[in-house]
C-alpha cells in the first residue's frame, strides 16, 4: 500500500491529515556511523519514483544474512515463507562459527 500511495494519512484528533513523509524515513533506510555526527540515508521510492530495495537484514549468533521480502513475482512472502527463511537462517547461523563482532552499539565513538 505504501509504495502504491494507497496508504490513507492517518489523522489528528481535529481530523486533519498528518504528513505522511515520515514513512520515507521508516523503511529502506540506514544510518552511517561518522565521527561527530552519523549519515541517515534513505532509499524509499513510491511505485511511481521507482526501484527501492526490498530485503531485510537479519542478524543471528554474529552474522548477517539479507532475507528477500518480496517474491519474483514482487508479492510479499507469506507467513509461512517467512518462517521458513527464518528457519534457514537460524540453522545456518546455528552451524557455522560467527564473527563476534558487535552490531549495535551505543559506545561513544569519537
Amino acid at each position: 500500500l505504501l509504495r502504491q500511495e494507497r496508504l490513507k494519512p492517518a489523522l489528528t484528533a481535529t481530523k486533519q491529515p498528518l504528513s505522511m513523509d515520515q514513512f520515507r524515513r521508516i523503511y529502506n533506510c540506514s544510518v552511517t556511523p561518522g565521527p561527530s555526527k552519523d549519515t541517515i540515508k534513505a532509499f524509499f521510492k513510491t511505485e511511481r519514483e521507482g526501484f527501492c530495495p526490498s530485503h531485510v537484514v537479519v542478524l543471528s549468533k554474529g552474522h548477517m544474512f539479507l532475507v528477500e521480502s518480496l517474491r519474483q513475482d514482487g508479492q510479499l512472502l507469506s507467513q509461512s515463507e517467512w518462517e521458513h527463511q527464518l528457519t534457514i537462517v537460524q540453522q545456518t547461523a546455528a552451524t557455522h562459527p560467527g564473527q563476534d563482532i558487535p552490531h549495535l552499539s551505543c559506545d561513544h565513538r569519537s
